[in-house]
């Protein structure tokens, strides 16, 4: 019954993408030269946002553990550690704060980066890795007052442009905000979707987890994470005895290596293949996409991607391959491959998001218009043309990316 529900999912996303069209033909017909960014812009701050209140909430962590110099020192002693005794000394500690981390676990626990791979460890799993996540808010400014005012200063200033440029058409205003409340609601029901996924996921981690737990007990995987490397068909075979495969740790071996050597691939966008799948891939030797990133003259860095957030800014590029593992983002210009819900953390912090991949509707377009964090998306070659610590300056209303001279960073 779970899988059955997609179609719902499925059919509010065709309706988004209609009212999406519909509401920026509509505001290109009232005369706006700017339609899109002006859209963008009435997209943002919507309170009933599901996939912001895990920002919300870890914000508010991070606030308190800001204002207890003692607590924060006890939660890096514990990341540093990696004990969990430590982490429960230091919430012992500190019961106000304990009972609000337990209950960002117990509500978005299964919200991280990865959250869609079975073998990725959760904050619900692991409670050091959302402490870890807490001192990193922590070492910035973002506070929960902060990202409200951020979210709705933009939509203000969006909405005084619409009343204004809609005053003496009625008929267009009514229109206007019939598309644009169905809109935010669309939106709105495909982030909850994208939550309740994760949800649906945590769940099969944790079946996982048990299989594997009993499965390492009576000697058949060396791990109980191995399990990780075994299809749903092949545990349930062996465990009703019609598998084929009698030695799993041969198998998961094998695995292992060909995991290894995956790891060091970098998949195509798009793949095109004929007859048997594994032995006649098309090679592509060119990307339509990258006609959008180039040079100038002067060796200027100028890219193009799609508008998703309004807003300029100017700063300091961080390349970010492996949320886990990447370097300070605050006040920062993200740039990305792609990314996946459980990045929000990240995103809160940063002052601007250029990601290769993505559409208007996708992840990372959403939020960074929630956030009011000038987004673009779409922008292919970025990732090869941006290095770390290059100034850029980037503009979320036309999807202009460009490099910025060192005394304007």
């Amino acid at each position: 019954r779970i899988f059955r529900l997609i179609h719902s999912a499925l059919l509010n996303d065709l309706f988004l993408m209609v009212l999406v069209a519909a509401a920026k033909r509509l505001l290109s017909r009232a005369g706006f030269s700017d339609a899109e960014s002006l859209f963008n812009a009435l997209m943002c701050g919507e309170e009933g946002m599901e996939s912001v209140l895990p920002v919300r909430s870890i914000a508010r962590l991070a606030e308190q553990a800001r204002l207890q110099p003692g607590l924060l020192q006890e939660l890096r002693q514990a990341a540093a550690t990696w004990h969990q005794s430590a982490l429960d000394a230091a919430l012992s500690h500190h019961p106000a704060f304990a009972a609000d981390f337990q209950e960002h676990s117990d509500r978005y626990g299964d919200r991280l980066p990865e959250e869609l791979k079975i073998e990725t460890e959760s904050f619900r799993e692991n409670p050091l890795l959302l402490a870890a996540a807490v001192i990193r808010q922590a070492e910035g400014c973002v506070t929960v007052a902060g990202l409200r005012e951020r979210e709705q200063a933009v939509r203000r200033e969006a909405e005084a442009r619409l009343a204004a440029g809609l005053a003496r058409h009625p008929l267009r205003r009514l229109a206007a905000a019939w598309l644009l409340r169905r809109t935010r609601q669309g939106l709105a029901h495909r982030e909850s979707a994208r939550l309740d996924r994760a949800r649906v996921m945590g769940m099969f981690r944790a079946l996982a987890r048990a299989l594997g737990d009993g499965l390492c007990r009576q000697g058949a995987i060396a791990a109980a994470f191995d399990i990780c490397h075994l299809t749903f068909d092949e545990i349930k075979d062996y465990i009703m005895g019609t598998s084929v495969l009698t030695d799993l740790k041969t198998v998961i071996a094998h695995r292992k290596d060909e995991l290894g050597e995956y790891a060091c691939r970098t998949p195509a966008e798009r793949m095109i293949l004929r007859g048997i799948v594994y032995r006649n891939f098309i090679v592509q030797r060119g990307h339509a996409g990258h006609q959008s990133a180039h040079r100038d003259e002067a060796g200027n860095i100028l890219l193009q991607g799609i508008p998703s957030s309004p807003g300029t800014v100017t700063a300091e590029a961080v390349f970010v391959d492996d949320p886990a593992a990447a370097p300070p983002v605050a006040g920062k210009i993200i740039v990305a491959r792609m990314t996946d819900p459980g990045w929000v953390f990240l995103m809160a912090a940063a002052a601007g998001l250029i990601v290769e991949r993505g559409s208007l509707l996708s992840h990372t377009a959403i939020i960074g218009r929630e956030l009011g964090i000038p987004t673009i998306v779409g922008a292919a070659g970025a990732c090869e043309l941006i290095s770390s610590g290059m100034p850029v300056t980037i503009d979320g209303a036309t999807g202009h990316i460009m490099q910025a001279c060192r005394e304007a960073a």
